[in-house]
């Protein structure tokens, strides 16, 4: 039997703006599937409809779906603890 695998990619929490968690936990399932766990969340970014969610998120939330999207990665990890990227948008919260 082959293994089951999924690719994630993890970056810092500060990546998205406070408004971008406070909706990240209390999302519709239909827009977003997403997992929350204590230090953050894991979003699936396969299948994701950018165009509806630009109205509503942060352009910083935004450039790291498209990161994880661009590294091939079936999930965004966005965790307290995770590494900053150089490149990408931070905010303070």
């Amino acid at each position: 039997m082959k293994p089951e695998i999924e690719k994630s990619l993890i970056m810092s929490t500060g990546h998205i703006s406070k408004k971008d968690g406070d909706r990240l936990n209390s999302i519709d399932p239909s827009d977003l599937i997403v997992d929350n766990y204590s230090f953050g969340w894991r979003i699936l970014v396969t299948d994701i409809n950018l165009t509806k969610l630009t109205k509503t998120f942060s352009h910083g939330f935004i450039a790291a779906i498209l990161f994880a999207k661009k590294n091939n990665c079936e999930w965004l990890q966005l965790d307290g603890d995770g590494p900053e990227y150089g490149f990408l948008k931070t905010y303070d919260w």
